[in-house]
């Protein structure tokens, strides 16, 4: 019976996220369409399909939910979809999409792929009509294995993600290209300029300290401080012993910074090593995500944002990254199929991280 209630609690708080990420995206609510587009930014979407029937050509539809790093596993995934059938890339546009009043605060699951060297054109929205027996929604587990029907049109199914480089692999080298942020997006403050001379002065390490939306799932999500206590003490005795002369600096990035300082800043004195807070409500998550790129090595959590700027930084060959496991209960409880289950357990446990990347269980041990 606890389990069971566990697994409705769960439900309903991931259900309730889904519902909201409809109604922001207009699947579930009328939107009036004489505002549709309303405040864009300066690039307004081209190429459009707006208020017309979508006949052709065969396409993959791209429909972005979630924040900046799943939106990123679903744009790669759905541009390694479109290359490999051979169909253009149709993206859904809502209300919200692109205006210009974002404030990419921390915690916000606004629409950034924009701030990003991506292609967005062929723009579609709710006014667009396509023929739905035209269209086959995929799974993440059958885009894996490659069994699906093809059709004229393509679209990743409301809960599929795609978080696995697995499923772009061949086109790694397009993606790092693409999702490099655009500096005139990022704002480049005094402040943030000062934090990047010394990140690029250092043997920075990039801690990420993910909080927000985790904690209410309490143990089945959020990772244990004692994590990234670990991490620290393990990448600093891997820096030590490759007999680094740079003075190891710890960058902490967080979503509540408070919290992340009261249970790091021990350790500074510890390892008589500099700790550095970046996070502040004066960030935008684009700034922060700058940022973490630049650094050197990274110690992250199940953040998909700190794994893409781990993923994409370009530090030497000899970039450390201390990623955590995926704790197995989120599926038991979220995924009642057996057969799910497997597949999620598989991919993060075998697929989600770079071999090259050290993978810690943060459920064991205290520091």
């Amino acid at each position: 019976m606890a389990i069971e209630s566990r697994r409705k609690k769960v439900f309903m708080i991931l259900f309730s996220f889904l519902v909201f990420t409809w109604v922001k995206l207009g699947v579930i609510q009328q939107v009036d369409r004489s505002n549709l587009i309303v405040d864009v930014s300066e690039t307004k979407p081209v190429s459009s399909f707006f208020n017309r029937t979508l006949e052709g050509p065969p396409g993959v539809i791209l429909y972005i939910k979630g924040g900046i790093g799943n939106s990123m596993f679903q744009y790669a995934c759905s541009y390694a979809l479109a290359r490999e059938k051979g169909k253009r890339l149709y993206n859904f546009i809502t209300n919200s999409t692109l205006t210009s009043n974002r404030k990419f605060s921390s915690g916000a699951r606004e629409f950034a792929l924009d701030k990003f060297n991506v292609p967005l054109d062929n723009w579609i929205d709710k006014s667009t009509k396509i023929n739905a027996s035209q269209v086959t929604y995929v799974s993440d587990e059958q885009l894996y294995f490659g069994n699906y029907s093809d059709a004229p049109f393509l679209q990743l199914t409301p809960t599929a993600y795609c978080q696995s480089p697995k499923y772009w692999e061949n086109y790694k080298e397009d993606i790092k290209s693409m999702f490099q942020l655009k500096l005139d997006e990022v704002n480049v403050t005094p402040k943030i300029s000062n934090f990047v001379e010394k990140i690029e002065a250092t043997e920075s390490v990039a801690v990420h300290v993910r909080r927000g939306d985790f904690v209410p799932l309490n143990s089945i999500f959020d990772i244990p401080i004692s994590y990234q206590r670990r991490a620290i003490h393990k990448i600093w005795r891997i820096l030590k012993t490759r007999g680094t002369q740079s003075p190891i600096t710890f960058f902490i990035f967080s979503d509540d910074i408070q919290y992340a300082r009261e249970k790091l800043d021990d350790l500074a004195r510890f390892y008589s090593a500099n700790f550095i807070y970046v996070s502040d409500s004066n960030n935008t998550s684009i700034q922060d995500f700058y940022l973490m790129m630049k650094c050197k090595h990274f110690i992250i959590p199940n953040s998909t944002f700190s794994w893409w700027a781990a993923f994409l930084s370009s530090s030497s060959a000899e970039k450390i990254v201390i990623a955590s496991t995926f704790n197995p209960k989120f599926w038991e409880l979220w995924k009642a199929d057996k057969r799910e289950q497997k597949f999620f357990m598989m991919l993060h446990g075998q697929k989600y991280h770079p071999k090259e990347w050290i993978v810690l269980n943060p459920f064991i041990g205290e520091v």
